[in-house]
């Protein structure tokens, strides 16, 4: 090696070895500079006091401010605070403090006011830079030929291979960071068992969403149904109450923006989450809790489990995000999918337990109670999954003779009696979309039907213009063209489709089932239904 190589390495390591001091040096900080108190804390982590135990140096007690439980939390940045008496403490002054939910001792670095002379010499202010640059040098010598003898010797026993890795510094949440893994990933698991699962398009809620649909188990609506309530049974005023919700993802698109997710599994609260009448902290145990459950779920299952929700209270508040709503947003949020944590609020003083879904924008922002366009509740979540699950566990005895389904009042029923489908049952809500849809008169296919396909008696929920693989049926508007030439028109948007509805005017709309087959070129059965009488059907009274 020659004398220049080696001065070369040398300069290269010397900075390596500076570098690799900036990348440890992730712990929080605090100076003082004779009057303003800096707090540093790196990204990564958050820094944490307790009142009490920063009494001894009141200077800074005062300083601080503190929640009811006198507790001061910062989080990643730098803050200053206008310290003047913090001058009179000897010394450095080491406070007990939690780094990253670990214990740790962070010692204040105080500066003294530098003494001015009357006398100014920049001379002497030069040798006294040369004499710090000369020191520092000096340490980054001593520094670096140890290092440089352990990587000469770490290179030849490795022979070549790469030797530094950086660990990665510990973060309050690291229990849940999305690692890749060799289980499962994606919805395939729910798409089988569709039945056992409640959809939510949050299209339909939001116009700016990175969250598209929401698989939701109705074994785990039954937990959150229980959970909730249960918090309702105490005296007194109501505190609020929350949970994480566990489940898989997918992407929903092909650039990899927008996400579709499912909650199957809930985590609670350990015992020390603190529980307030407008405030909620979780505790440092449910994220151990749910650290150990995920490691659960994928023993058992081989599917890769995430936190895909949290789900909290507004006892008699409303439904929104607040300030520390979105704190808490930010902080679960997995670095590498911002965009795919779903944020539920219930208010539990409500008659339906009304609830709201609150997603990401693409912007990284977060939807708002000013953005929804469409409100849940609770209850009614809990009764459709209800009735998923009866419908589960009393499957009906299809193609038999005789066997009969009683009408719903909440539905209107049209009777086909053809070989797959016996009726229809339409929700007024499907009746009302269904004019929505038809308004602008536009030739063609103006909407899709959603609901359960699963039995005879189809139900039909909702009538929407966008497509996908969840329709069972279309509606065509056509004035005089017949079926079986508009299904070849449109067999594309036909395709799948459990029945459709030719719309001819108000007084006259087909409706046509496939036959056995599952084909509409010879048109199954064909009933006539008025949307006047449709609308009028809405309109009824109520007993």
């Amino acid at each position: 090696m020659t004398r220049q190589t080696f001065i070369s390495r040398i300069l290269v390591l010397l900075l390596l070895a500076a570098g690799m001091g900036h990348v440890v040096a992730q712990k929080p900080s605090m100076t003082y500079d004779g009057k303003v108190l800096k707090v540093i804390v790196p990204n990564g982590g958050h820094l944490g006091f307790v009142q009490s135990d920063t009494e001894k140096v009141p200077a800074i007690s005062r300083a601080f401010s503190w929640d009811a439980g006198g507790k001061c939390l910062f989080m990643p940045g730098e803050y200053e605070f206008l310290v003047p008496d913090l001058e009179g403490e000897s010394g450095n002054v080491c406070l007990p403090c939690l780094v990253n939910e670990e214990s740790y001792q962070i010692c204040v670095e105080i500066a003294r006011k530098p003494i001015v002379q009357e006398q100014n010499s920049v001379s002497n202010e030069k040798k006294s830079l040369s004499a710090v640059n000369i020191a520092i040098l000096i340490v980054l010598i001593a520094i670096f030929l140890p290092l440089l003898a352990l990587l000469l010797l770490r290179k030849r026993k490795m022979k070549g291979e790469q030797q530094l890795s950086i660990k990665p510094s510990d973060n309050v949440f690291s229990m849940i960071e999305d690692k890749s893994s060799c289980h499962e990933k994606g919805l395939q698991h729910v798409k089988d068992r569709k039945g056992e699962y409640l959809t939510f398009d949050l299209r339909e809620v939001f116009r700016d969403t990175t969250i598209e649909k929401v698989y939701f188990s109705t074994a785990l609506i039954k937990r959150l149904y229980d959970f909730f309530n249960r918090s309702l049974e105490g005296a007194g005023r109501t505190n609020e109450t929350g949970c994480y919700l566990l489940g898989c993802w997918d992407y929903a698109d092909v650039r990899k923006q927008h996400y579709d997710i499912s909650l199957e599994y809930m985590v609670e609260p350990g015992d020390d989450a603190d529980f307030g009448e407008y405030s909620l902290n979780f505790g440092k145990k449910i994220g151990i809790n749910m650290g150990s459950v995920i490691h659960n779920l994928a023993s058992k299952s081989k599917r890769d489990y995430v936190l895909t929700c949290w789900m909290h209270s507004h006892p008699g508040l409303g439904l929104f995000l607040s300030h520390q709503d979105l704190v808490v947003q930010q902080q679960l949020v997995y670095p590498g999918h911002k965009g795919r944590l779903l944020a539920i609020v219930v208010d539990t003083n409500t008659p339906d337990l009304e609830t709201g879904f609150f997603t990401p924008r693409k912007d990284g922002s977060m939807n708002n109670n000013e953005d929804v366009m469409k409100w849940f509740s609770l209850e009614d979540i809990y009764k459709k999954a209800k009735e998923t699950v009866q419908r589960l566990n009393n499957p009906p005895q299809d193609n038999v003779a005789g066997v009969e389904f009683p009408a719903d009042p909440n539905y209107m029923r049209v009777s086909l009696d053809g070989e797959t489908i016996r009726c229809l049952d339409f929700s007024g809500k499907a009746i009302n979309q269904m004019n929505d849809v038809l308004y602008a008169g536009k030739r063609g296919v103006a909407g899709y039907f959603y609901g359960d396909a699963s039995r005879p008696n189809v139900l039909v929920e909702n009538c929407l213009q966008y497509e996908n693989e969840e329709k069972i049926g279309c509606i065509i508007h056509d004035e005089s063209a017949p079926v079986d030439a508009l299904c070849a028109e449109f067999v594309n948007e036909v395709n799948g489709c459990k029945f459709i509805i030719i719309y001819r005017s108000d007084e006259q709309m087909q409706v046509c089932s496939p036959d056995s087959k599952g084909g509409f070129a010879s048109v199954g059965t064909t009933a006539i239904v008025s949307m006047s009488q449709m609308k009028e059907w809405i309109r009824r009274k109520r007993v």
